[in-house]
């Protein structure tokens, strides 16, 4: 690597090594299948660490609508759906990201309404804060191609080898991790922390000890 392409990459380094140790779990929200963060809290997150930071929503202009000079904040696709583009700049660092306006059940919307415009791109934000390191985990798998065959829970071929290993990450406190994922909203009052989704069980072992160390906080605060 020469030099040059050494001095262009430290941006990049310097913000993918601070952003991606900052845990969000606490703030992860999950709505019908996806996880989200706020953008007001991801955005505040990066004006603490980088102030300087902006983004830039792509604006389109549509061929085939009556006004041809007209720009919109959002791509249109042959079939009537959209999709939303930002642009984001961290420590003079640029990277791109983008994502389609879906509706409630994470289909995409055709003819979309600006308050759906809006949400999607704030929500296309945060998608694009993960590429430079936060909450990046929190999309582990969602990029997985849907199997169309029809198959039984137990037969699962992902969920059992995650949450197999995850039993053995939490044995012998298995209740104080229960109630540590109950105040976090993983799961509800009375289930168990099978129930929770691939992706938490993915993070709870890939950050073992610091889930560990927060159940444990979280349970000596309840005696």
């Amino acid at each position: 690597m020469d030099k040059k392409t050494k001095v262009e990459l430290d941006p990049y380094r310097e913000v993918w090594d601070k952003l991606s140790k900052i845990d969000c779990t606490e703030e992860a929200e999950k709505k019908m299948g996806l996880t989200y963060l706020s953008w007001a809290w991801a955005w505040g997150i990066l004006m603490d660490n980088f102030p300087d930071s902006q983004f830039e929503v792509v604006y389109f202009t549509h061929s085939y609508t009556s006004e041809d000079n007209m720009k919109y904040p959002y791509e249109i696709h042959p079939d009537g759906t959209a999709t939303v583009w930002v642009k984001i700049c961290v420590n003079g660092a640029w990277r791109k990201m983008w994502l389609p306006v879906m509706d409630h059940r994470n289909n995409a919307v055709k003819n979309p309404n600006a308050r759906q415009i809006s949400d999607t791109t704030m929500r296309c934000l945060v998608k694009g804060l993960a590429l430079f390191g936060l909450g990046h985990y929190i999309y582990a798998g969602e990029d997985l191609p849907q199997i169309e065959e029809k198959v039984s829970p137990s037969a699962d071929p992902v969920a059992i080898p995650v949450k197999s290993t995850l039993a053995h990450v939490i044995k012998g406190w298995e209740d104080t991790a229960i109630k540590y994922m109950i105040k976090i909203k993983w799961i509800k009052d009375g289930q168990s922390w099978k129930d929770i989704t691939d992706a938490r069980a993915k993070q709870v072992v890939d950050k073992k000890d610091s889930f560990k160390d927060k159940a444990e906080k979280h349970a000596a605060s309840l005696n």
